[in-house]
């Protein structure tokens, strides 16, 4: 068991992440600018992967396009997302004869193959 999986639940993640968020009024450490609600992140200075904890200590508040800036793999989920979202629009737009009414479960599965 590693030391952090104590506290690894979603739950105290959450909680965690909106402490620190509402500690730095939600404005990214990295451009100054303030982040509408959904739009700032908390990133952890030592990945997660690396051993960081999920601590307010161990976190800084990033906006979306920082936090792409700062995580490569992270500008390529979000190119995913978008990608997935504009072709299940088309599809939906295409759809006259109302076939495709589960796709938005069809095409996740599809582009997050497990």
């Amino acid at each position: 068991m590693s030391p952090h999986s104590i506290d690894a639940s979603p739950r105290h993640w959450r909680e965690v992440r909106a402490g620190m968020l509402a500690r730095g009024a939600r404005r990214c450490t990295e451009c100054g600018d303030h982040c509408k609600q959904g739009k700032a992140d908390a990133h952890h200075l030592i990945p997660r992967a690396a051993g960081g904890a999920d601590e307010a200590a161990h976190l800084i508040t990033l906006g979306d396009g920082c936090h792409a800036v700062r995580q490569l793999n992270l500008q390529d989920l979000l190119a995913r997302r978008t990608i997935a979202r504009w072709g299940v629009q088309r599809a939906k737009w295409l759809d006259d004869a109302n076939e495709f009414v589960s796709i938005d479960e069809s095409l996740d599965a599809a582009l997050h193959p497990h």
